[in-house]
């Protein structure tokens, strides 16, 4: 898990380029600009410690809920956000916090997604006559 400042600056680069392209699928599936909705989050590490101390400043830091569950020896953050307005100016600023605190405690942001936003638009989905 340890990077180099190159590693997590193409890391950050990468992730930034994936919001455009996730807030793209999602105004495809009629999400508004500006939308406000609650993130899901993920982050990843192999130290049981440093994932503990990380949700445990997300948690202090923000209003968002962090948890830790091992899977298999790797140690996944995960959690959900207050509502944030999906911009993508907004949501860069966001991944590039957590991007930055994760390495801090030497975890790895694996990523985010809008489940609220996904869950209505199946339900109304679902209700369409064919």
């Amino acid at each position: 898990m340890h990077g180099t400042e190159e590693v997590w600056d193409e890391e950050l680069a990468e992730r930034l380029h994936m919001n455009a392209e996730a807030l793209a699928l999602l105004a495809e599936k009629g999400v508004q600009p500006g939308q406000k909705t609650r993130l899901d989050y993920t982050f990843v590490t192999e130290s049981r410690t440093n994932a503990q101390k990380l949700a445990a400043f997300i948690e202090q830091e923000t209003d968002y809920t962090a948890k830790v569950v091992n899977n298999d020896g790797e140690f996944e953050i995960s959690g959900q956000t207050s509502e944030i307005e999906l911009s993508l100016e907004t949501v860069n600023a966001w991944v590039t916090w957590l991007v930055k605190e994760g390495r801090r405690f030497d975890c790895t942001f694996d990523g985010w997604f809008a489940p609220m936003l996904i869950q209505k638009k199946s339900n109304s989905d679902a209700q369409k006559p064919e």
